[in-house]
């Protein structure tokens, strides 16, 4: 099901920050995301639909906060579950169009473990374990 969302473009963001926790990898503290990986995060997100089987078992396990330039804030999570995954976007379940059973979720969790690592290297910012 097409599901329209608004999703704003990257010159529009004043700052996304992002965590992960609760998955078998350790935690990742909130921490800034670089300006350069805003357009990669938000065109993947411009791929939204409405999830109509949401896994009820699923459990988050990571955050992204999109502070935009107009003050507007919008929170994306993602799940995994006994039955897969899924996100959410402001808290309506959602998934990636042409996604598997995970809705996307596998995505997110190692882009942004990938952004933090390299985030991480140029700062002495201790992970959450």
């Amino acid at each position: 099901m097409q599901l329209m969302m608004f999703v704003p473009k990257a010159d529009k963001v004043a700052a996304m920050k992002a965590e992960c926790y609760g998955d078998t990898f350790p935690d990742i503290a909130q921490f800034d995301i670089p300006k350069q990986y805003f357009d990669k995060i938000l065109t993947r997100l411009n791929e939204m639909e409405l999830d109509l089987k949401p896994d009820p078992t699923a459990r988050e396990y990571g955050t992204i906060l999109i502070q935009c330039t107009n003050r507007k804030n919008f929170r994306l999570c993602w799940f995994q579950g006994a039955l897969g995954g899924g996100l959410s976007w402001n808290g309506i379940r959602v998934r990636l169009k042409g996604s598997d059973e995970n809705g996307g979720s596998t995505w997110f969790n190692p882009v942004v473990r990938s952004i933090a690592s390299k985030a991480n290297a140029d700062s002495d910012r201790p992970t959450r374990e």
